[in-house]
C-alpha cells in the first residue's frame, strides 16, 4: 500500500513540475517573439500580416492550453508581453502609415502653395 502512495504522490509531483516547465517554455517562446518584434526598427507591411498569424496563434495556444495553469507571476508577465506587442503593434504599423499619410499630405499642400 506504501510503495502505491508513494508512486501517487511521485506522479503529482512530476506532472506538476512538468507543467511548471511547460508553462515556462511558453512564457518563454512568447517573450522571444515579443523582443524580436521590439528590436525590429522597420517591419514592411506585408510582414505584419505573418507577425499577426503568429501572434494569434500564441494567443489561441494560450487560451487553450496555459490560461487554466499558470501562476500569478506568469499571468501578469503574459499580460505585460501581450502590452507590449500591441504597443510595438501601435508605433511601428499604424505609426508608419500615419506618417506616410502625413507626409502625403504635406506634399500636396506644398504643391497647392508652390
Amino acid at each position: 500500500m506504501k510503495k502505491i502512495t508513494y508512486l501517487f504522490i511521485l506522479l503529482f509531483f512530476t506532472t506538476v513540475i512538468y507543467a511548471q516547465s511547460d508553462n515556462s517554455q511558453y512564457i518563454a517562446r512568447f517573450q522571444s517573439f515579443v523582443v524580436s518584434v521590439e528590436k525590429t526598427k522597420t517591419i514592411p507591411a506585408d510582414k505584419w500580416d505573418s507577425l499577426n498569424t503568429l501572434y494569434k496563434s500564441f494567443r489561441i495556444e494560450f487560451k487553450k492550453k496555459y490560461k487554466k495553469t499558470l501562476n500569478n507571476s506568469e499571468y501578469k508577465k503574459y499580460n505585460e508581453l501581450k502590452v507590449r506587442y500591441i504597443k510595438q503593434y501601435s508605433l511601428k504599423k499604424l505609426g508608419g502609415t500615419l506618417t506616410k499619410e502625413a507626409e502625403t499630405v504635406k506634399g500636396a499642400i506644398n504643391g497647392v502653395f508652390k
